[in-house]
């Protein structure tokens, strides 16, 4: 099964990078039948997934607008904030999916992610996406509640 490729090649790069460190399962046991009724299913899943990750980095960027207003003050912890929330949205809405829709529907979305992007999107669920959320939040906390000045 042939994964389809990026035109970023910022994306593919680190994409390859990815793969190496977090292999996918097993990407030969989907037919290419099985994945085109997976991208029929999933493939706007997966585009709100990223359109929710930049509505995260823009929200991370304003923040501190929101919180501090005029002038804008950014702290080094806001770098955290802004990934944080960018991983933050698109996560919850895959949760939120398999809450509303079952396992099976959130790990029929996975294992397309998986296919598609030849990573093992479970695992980066689990070693990037919730850690990068807890960092986001620890930065938002110490930069929105312990160093206020």
């Amino acid at each position: 099964m042939k994964s389809e490729p990026s035109e970023d090649p910022l994306i593919a790069v680190v994409s390859r990078a990815l793969t190496r460190w977090l292999p996918p399962v097993d990407p030969a046991s989907v037919s290419e039948e099985k994945f085109q009724v997976l991208k029929s299913r999933n493939g706007r899943l997966d585009a709100v997934c990223h359109l929710l990750f930049v509505v995260g980095l823009v929200g991370g960027l304003l923040l501190p607008r929101v919180v501090w207003g005029s002038p804008l003050r950014f702290k080094a912890a806001d770098i955290g904030v802004l990934f944080g929330m960018g991983v933050l949205f698109p996560t919850v809405f895959m949760l939120f999916i398999g809450v509303i829709k079952g396992k099976g529907r959130l790990l029929e979305f996975l294992t397309y992610y998986s296919v598609k992007y030849r990573i093992d999107a479970r695992r980066l669920l689990l070693y990037i996406y919730v850690p990068l959320t807890l960092i986001g939040a620890m930065c938002a906390g110490f930069s929105y509640f312990v160093d206020q000045g």
